[in-house]
């Protein structure tokens, strides 16, 4: 299973969610630098695939993190809560394979040090686990 169509099922669920009204969008890595927050980006920061001869598996984390300028961390928490919301347990669909878990692993919020005036960052880890049908 090619990682592009896991992270092209992600994108879909992101844009079948309420999630577009609330930002700029998601953005694998990072956003455009004429983005305005908040916005939301996305990254693969660890992955495996088990192969058993049965069966093909991507064992991955994925990391979501919600961008925001406001000096207060009312409108990172309350995106990363709507994103919690809709990825929890998710059935994402990904061409040629099922997700059969999308577990949150952990969450962080941050100040964002690189916003004049305040900013702040809400990470969300999820494992994905993803068998090829």
């Amino acid at each position: 299973m090619i990682l592009e169509t896991i992270l092209t099922g992600i994108k879909t669920w992101f844009d079948d969610s309420p999630l577009p009204a609330l930002t700029e969008g998601l953005f694998y890595g990072q956003a455009d630098r004429d983005t305005d927050a908040p916005y939301i980006t996305y990254q693969l920061i660890d992955g495996r695939t088990d192969d058993d001869m049965s069966s093909y598996v991507q064992d991955m984390l994925v990391q979501f993190s919600v961008w925001s300028d406001d000096p207060s961390p009312t409108e990172a928490v309350r995106i990363g809560e709507m994103l919690a919301l809709w990825f929890d347990d998710a059935a994402i669909d990904v061409d040629g394979g099922a997700c059969y878990i999308c577990q949150r692993e952990s969450y962080n919020l941050v100040q964002d040090p690189d916003v004049v005036g305040g900013g702040w960052q809400y990470q969300v880890d999820y494992r994905l686990m993803v068998q090829e049908v």
